[in-house]
């Protein structure tokens, strides 16, 4: 009858599911021995066991991706260290150029060396430039 052909498709419909589920869990050598409760009492373990290395993997990449911001905002502030250092370094090849091009202009006028060339001469070697 009815109640007999629903009851005959719903128990096809659950040894189709623990078919799937016997090649889905790692049952072992004596995979065929398995009883139904045996196959479920596996599938809990393998399931929590998977939960375990989710939630250690889940905190492996936490820590390496804090690790990866420290690392991105450390290689941002070298750049930027290195952007600064070669603006200074132009800036101060420039105060150096016009200072010793002011140099040798008041050197070529044949004055007698005063004390403030002196002074031109040695702020330019400290990097600054007084004229």
């Amino acid at each position: 009858t009815t109640h007999n052909e629903l009851e005959k498709n719903r128990r096809a419909h659950l040894r189709n599911c623990l078919e799937k589920l016997k090649e889905i869990v790692p049952l072992g050598p004596e995979s065929n021995r398995h009883t139904t409760l045996g196959l479920l009492t596996k599938a809990k373990a393998f399931i929590k066991n998977l939960e375990e290395k989710d939630k250690r993997h889940q905190t492996t990449k936490d820590q390496l991706l804090k690790e990866q911001k420290y690392l991105r905002d450390k290689l941002d502030q070298l750049h930027d260290d290195i952007t600064l250092i070669k603006h200074s370094s132009i800036h101060k090849r420039r105060s150096i150029s016009e200072c010793s091009s002011g140099v040798s202009s008041n050197s070529s006028i044949s004055e007698p060396e005063t004390s403030e060339n002196n002074e031109i001469f040695e702020s330019s070697e400290n990097g600054q430039c007084l004229h």
